[in-house]
């Protein structure tokens, strides 16, 4: 039938693109591919008449041997026999006088809710519409916020595809030293993309899981670092970098953390602010005094992103029921290796062959 029509455009003297705006206005989204009425336009335009399918001389019209018949029926039903039955608007009582029958006849009734991710096969005419429907649409596991440094390529070392984060590609929530800034930076109309790129991925589209990935050599933090200095983190000087005053006002709380640890020579554990009021973590920084000083505080900087997360309102609820997790990731730049923070081991872990079993019972006891 589409086909037909689309003679019938081409025999008016229509366009492509004409035909396609009047099948999209008639059909609305059960309208055909643009592809599809470009080939067949070029084949009516090629002389073609027919709107049928050419014969094929090498294909049988019917099913004649028993072996071909014994194939078809092990493709299609996979040995199973079953009978597809329609209970349209069927009563409670209706239903179990037709299970009861089956049952009886010995027949196996293969379940199909509506809720399966499969489609019975009396549905396949759907697929059309369905690669159509889902063709531009993603389905997101994570919002992944990490460091603007050009190294930082999140796709590649979590070996994920485009569409499974919302990082770069689709959400702002890539910045200079993966912060995120606390919910009290939050007045009025004031606020920051970072908080929007939360609600947007954990409320609105319900994401289960949020990622913070700092690294090593941040560039970010080498700054933060120096803002120890107080000239150097002066009013004044703010006044002159953006970055500076960045950072002062929104990575503060991770450096006074860090100069408590620095007292103690790292050898004492960082108490952090967990996913609710009473929930807190520790957390030991290097303690194999492995990396350079202003990674330790990269380090630090990144656990304290998950306290700022969880001071949001508007996460409270999902968190109190843990229907959302927020993890900590750390990549080390010269190495390729990327640590997991693991809240059972109070450390950061390299995930590697060893140690990945125990990372995941861990996610799947605390996470799932």
């Amino acid at each position: 039938q589409i086909r037909a029509v689309i003679k019938y455009f081409y025999l008016k003297g229509l366009q492509p693109q004409e035909m396609i705006k009047d099948f999209q206005k008639t059909l609305e989204e059960s309208a055909p591919s643009n592809a599809t009425i470009y080939n067949w336009n070029a084949q009516f335009k090629s002389d073609r008449t027919s709107t049928s399918d050419a014969r094929r001389n090498d294909c049988p019209n019917k099913v004649t041997t028993p072996e071909m018949k014994g194939f078809l029926r092990r493709y299609i039903t996979v040995d199973e026999t079953w009978i597809h039955h329609y209970l349209r608007q069927c009563t409670s009582s209706q239903s179990v006088k037709a299970i009861a029958k089956l049952n009886e006849l010995r027949y196996e009734l293969l379940s199909h809710p509506p809720y399966s991710p499969d489609l019975a096969q009396s549905d396949f005419y759907l697929f059309p519409n369905l690669k159509k429907w889902l063709q531009e649409k993603r389905f997101p596991k994570a919002v992944f916020f990490t460091c603007m440094d050009s190294r930082m390529i999140p796709t590649r070392f979590t070996e994920t595809n485009i569409g499974d984060m919302f990082v770069e590609f689709t959400f702002s929530v890539r910045n200079p030293g993966n912060v995120i800034p606390h919910s009290h930076h939050f007045v009025d109309e004031f606020t920051m993309c970072e908080a929007a790129a939360l609600e947007l991925g954990c409320v609105v589209n319900d994401i289960r899981h949020v990622i913070v990935c700092g690294h090593s050599d941040c560039k970010a933090m080498n700054l933060l670092y120096a803002l120890r200095d107080k000239e150097f983190a002066s009013q004044t000087n703010r006044r002159m970098s953006p970055l500076r005053a960045w950072l002062y006002a929104h990575a503060s709380s991770s450096l006074t953390k860090f100069q408590h640890l620095e007292i103690t020579g790292f050898r004492e554990p960082i108490l952090f602010q967990g996913e609710m009021s009473l929930r807190k973590f520790v957390a030991y920084i290097d303690p194999e005094d492995k990396f350079a000083i202003e990674d330790k505080l990269s380090q630090i900087n990144t656990l304290q992103q998950l306290q700022n997360i969880s001071s949001y309102g508007f996460l409270k609820k999902r968190l109190e029921r843990h229907d959302l997790h927020i993890h900590a990731l750390w990549f080390d730049i010269y190495t390729g290796d990327i640590y997991y923070f693991s809240r059972a081991n109070k450390r950061f872990i390299e995930i590697n062959e060893k140690t990945e079993p125990l990372l995941l019972k861990e996610i799947k006891k605390y996470y799932s």
